[in-house]
C-alpha cells in the first residue's frame, strides 16, 4: 500500500524508529493504550522522530500476528487496524487505534495516555487513579457532579442559599413546579441529595454542595470549586479576588465584580438611547456560566476570569468533551460534562434549557459588529475563550435593525454570524463564510437564502456582500474613543492613494489604509462619490472607484 505519510508527531500521531533495534512489544502496547485513552490515532513503526521513513523491523511485519498480540495484551481488548505501507522503498507499519469509550490498560495493569509537552511535542505518560474520573467524565461515561460529596452531611446544605435559589426560579420563570415542594423533596428533585444504597441514608451530592452548600463545606469537600477574578491594568492586578462560594452566591458576586468594568457606549436611535456594553451581557453571562457548569471539578485548578485592556479571558479546567473542538462548537450536539449540575442550572433558570448557550456568546458579539469569540488558546487541559474589547460598529448595527424590520422578526444566530463574516471582508464566498463562522453548509445556505430574499445581502458570481442600505430616518450616534477617518486630511490620503494607483481605489485598500471595517471604508468612498470626486465602477470582486478625469 502506498500513501503519503505524516511529517510530524502530534497528539494522534506517534513515530517509532526501529533502525538500531526493534522496539519491545510492551512499548507498542503502552503506545496503543495511550492512543486509545486519548483521542485515538496512528502508531507508525519504522519512522524516525523527524518523519524520515527508515523501515520496520522484520519481526513486526506480520500485521495479523501484531493485531492478535495487541488484542490479547490489552484490557478490555482493543481491536486495532494495522497495515503495511511502502514509502521510499521502505516498509512501514501503521497501527490505527480508535479512541475508547472506557479506560484501557495493558494486561500488566498499566494505564497510559498522551499529553503535549511544553515544546509542543507529544509523549506517553502514566495515567494515575486521580485522573481516571477526569478522563471518564470527558467522554461522557461518568458524571462526577452526581456523586455523593465526600465527607458531606445534610446540614452542609445552606437553607439561605436554598431560599435564594427558590427566588431565582420564581424570577426567571423556570421550573416553577419546584416551588411547591418541601425542602427534602426540592433537594431530591434537583439532585442535591442521594440515598446510600447500603444504609439508605441521604447524603449531599457534588451538585448539591456546588449549588447551595455552606462555604466551609465547599472548602472541606470540594476544594476545587474555586473562581479567580482579576482585572489587570498596566500589567498589575487592580482587582484580584478568589471566590469559593456556592453558585447561588458566586454568580451574583461575579456580576458585581464585572459591572464597574463593563462600560457602556451610548447609541441613539431617534429619541431612544441604547447602552451598548463593552461585553454583551448575554454573551458574558453565558461564557461565565459555561465555565462554571462544564469545568472539570475533579481537577485541582480554578476557573480563571481575567479582564485587561485588550479583552476578557475566561479559562476553565478540563478540555472540550470528546468530539467537540473550537471548529465545531456551533454545530455539534452539546454533551455536558456534569449532567446533574447542568440539569439543575437549567431547571433553576440560570442557563439555556436547549444547551445552546454558546450560540448566545457568538450572537452577542456579532450583533454589535465585534470579533467572534476566540477559543484558539484551548488545550486538552483547559477551555479558554477570549472576548476582544472593541468599539461597536454603528453602521452594522443599523443594518441589523433594518434587516429585522424588513423581516418583521428577530434575526437568528446564523443570520448574525453570516452577516458579521461578510462585514469583516466585504465580499466573501460560502467556503470562506464556513471557515469564519464554523457553521455547517446547510445553516449557512439557509441563512444566505433568507438574507438575499430580504435584500440584506447581495450575490454576484458566488460572492456575497452586504447590500448598501439607503439612509433612513433613524438617527444613529455612537459615542466612542475611536473616531472613523473623516477629516480633509483623511480624504486627501484616500485621493493620494488613488492617484498613485492610476486613479483607481478599492474598498479593501481603504480598509487597510485606516485599519477599518468594510462598511466604514465603503461609506467613505461613497461620500466621495456623492461629492462628485469619485465614480463607482463594477460589481462584486470587480468593484472599484475611479477618480474623475
Amino acid at each position: 500500500m502506498n500513501m503519503s505519510l505524516p511529517t510530524q508527531e502530534s497528539l494522534t500521531i506517534e513515530f517509532k524508529s526501529e533502525t538500531s533495534r526493534a522496539i519491545s512489544n510492551t512499548e507498542i502496547v503502552d503506545n496503543v493504550v495511550a492512543l486509545s485513552n486519548t483521542d485515538g490515532g496512528d502508531l507508525f513503526l519504522g519512522i524516525e522522530d523527524d518523519g524520515t521513513p527508515t523501515g520496520v523491523a522484520h519481526q513486526h511485519r506480520n500485521i495479523d500476528q501484531l493485531a492478535a498480540y495487541l488484542f490479547n495484551h490489552t484490557v478490555p481488548p482493543i481491536q486495532v487496524r494495522p497495515s503495511l505501507i511502502q514509502a521510499d522503498d521502505k516498509t512501514i507499519v501503521r497501527i490505527s487505534v480508535d479512541a475508547s469509550t472506557q479506560l484501557i490498560c495493558s494486561n500488566a495493569g498499566r494505564v497510559t495516555h498522551r499529553v503535549i509537552k511544553m515544546d509542543g511535542t507529544p509523549e506517553v505518560v502514566t495515567m494515575y487513579p486521580y485522573e481516571f474520573v477526569s478522563r471518564l467524565s470527558s467522554i461522557g461515561q461518568y458524571d462526577y457532579s452526581a456523586q455523593p460529596a465526600p465527607g458531606a452531611r445534610l446540614d452542609d446544605l445552606d437553607a439561605y442559599a436554598r431560599d435564594a435559589l427558590r427566588e431565582q426560579i420564581l424570577s426567571s420563570g423556570a421550573d416553577t413546579s419546584l416551588l411547591e415542594l418541601d425542602d427534602a423533596t426540592f433537594d431530591g428533585a434537583l439532585g442535591f441529595r442521594t440515598n446510600n444504597s447500603q444504609t439508605g441514608e441521604s447524603t449531599p451530592t457534588i451538585t448539591g454542595l456546588l449549588m447551595i452548600g455552606e462555604q466551609q463545606a465547599l472548602k472541606r469537600c470540594i476544594p476545587t470549586a474555586t473562581v479567580v477574578f482579576q482585572v489587570m491594568r498596566d500589567g498589575a492586578p487592580a482587582v484580584d479576588e478568589t471566590l469559593q462560594l456556592p453558585l447561588t452566591r458566586a454568580i451574583p458576586r461575579l456580576n458585581e465584580l464585572m459591572q464597574p468594568w463593563n462600560h457602556a457606549t451610548e447609541r441613539m436611535v431617534g429619541m431612544t438611547q441604547q447602552d451598548i456594553m463593552d461585553y454583551n451581557r448575554d454573551a458574558l453571562r453565558e461564557a461565565m456560566l459555561n465555565a462554571l457548569c462544564h469545568r472539570d471539578y475533579s481537577m485541582l485548578a480554578p476557573v480563571h476570569i481575567q479582564l485587561d485592556e485588550i479583552g476578557l479571558t475566561i479559562s476553565s479546567p478540563g478540555g472540550f468533551m470528546r468530539g467537540i473542538d473550537a471548529s465545531n462548537l456551533l454545530t455539534v450536539t452539546p454533551t455536558p460534562r456534569n449532567r446533574a449540575l447542568t440539569d439543575a442550572l437549567k431547571r433553576c433558570g440560570y442557563v439555556e434549557r436547549t444547551g445552546r448557550g454558546v450560540d448566545r456568546i457568538y450572537a452577542g458579539s456579532a450583533a454589535t459588529g465585534r470579533p467572534f469569540p476566540d477559543y484558539s488558546q484551548s488545550t486538552n487541559e483547559r477551555v479558554v475563550v477570549f472576548l476582544r474589547k472593541s468599539t461597536p460598529d454603528a453602521r452594522f448595527m443599523d443594518m441589523l435593525d433594518q434587516a429585522q424590520q424588513r423581516r418583521g422578526t428577530r434575526l437568528n444566530t446564523e443570520d448574525f454570524l453570516v452577516m458579521a463574516a461578510i462585514r469583516a471582508t466585504g465580499q466573501i464566498n460560502i467556503t470562506e463564510i464556513r471557515q469564519a463562522t464554523t457553521l455547517d453548509l446547510g445553516r449557512i445556505t439557509a441563512a444566505l437564502e433568507a438574507l438575499v430574499a430580504d435584500g440584506t445581502v447581495t450575490c454576484d458570481a458566488d460572492l456575497y456582500s452586504l447590500a448598501d442600505s439607503p439612509d433612513t430616518a433613524v438617527d444613529i450616534v455612537v459615542t466612542s474613543n475611536n473616531a472613523s477617518p473623516s477629516t480633509d486630511r483623511d480624504r486627501n490620503q484616500i485621493l493620494s492613494l488613488a492617484k498613485s494607483n492610476n486613479g483607481i481605489i478599492t474598498t479593501r485598500q481603504v480598509m487597510e489604509l485606516f485599519d477599518i471595517n468594510y462598511l466604514t471604508a465603503y461609506r467613505l468612498l461613497k461620500n466621495l462619490q456623492d461629492d462628485g470626486i469619485l465614480t463607482h465602477d463594477g460589481k462584486g470582486r470587480y468593484s472599484r472607484f475611479l477618480l474623475h478625469a
